[in-house]
């Protein structure tokens, strides 16, 4: 349990400081107004990477959510496993709730992921 907490720490504050640190390099184009040439193609094309990280950022937040209410499912459903129906239901929206938990977790290394790419190429096409 502790594994899957930290990764979601570690997704959520990778997309955050990537988005940040997108966020700061648009705000140094746009503060060199005139002197670039043509800051707003360049703002445009940086955009997509931040709104990747953004989504990132989002979904790790959206993630850890889950694995709250995964653990909240499991600790009420664990309490006679087996004897009332209330109780398997819980162990069963606890499953689903995991499973999202994975999926979209997945979905937030996946968001980095593309963001770093999208970055690595428009950074690849700047003037030298």
């Amino acid at each position: 349990m502790s594994y899957g907490s930290q990764a979601l720490k570690g997704l959520f504050l990778a997309n955050g400081a990537a988005a940040i640190a997108m966020l700061a390099f648009l705000g140094n184009i746009m503060a060199r107004a005139g002197t670039l040439g043509d800051e707003t193609r360049l703002a445009t094309v940086f955009a997509r990477p931040l709104v990747l990280f953004a989504f990132g950022t989002i979904a790790s937040i959206v993630a850890a959510f889950a694995a709250y209410i995964a653990q909240t499912f499991y600790t009420h459903g664990s309490g006679a496993q087996g004897v009332a129906p209330q109780f398997a239901k819980m162990n069963r929206l606890g499953n689903v709730a995991r499973r999202t938990c994975v999926v979209v977790g997945i979905m937030a290394a996946a968001l980095f992921i593309w963001g770093l790419a999208s970055a690595s190429v428009q950074f690849d096409g700047l003037p030298k």
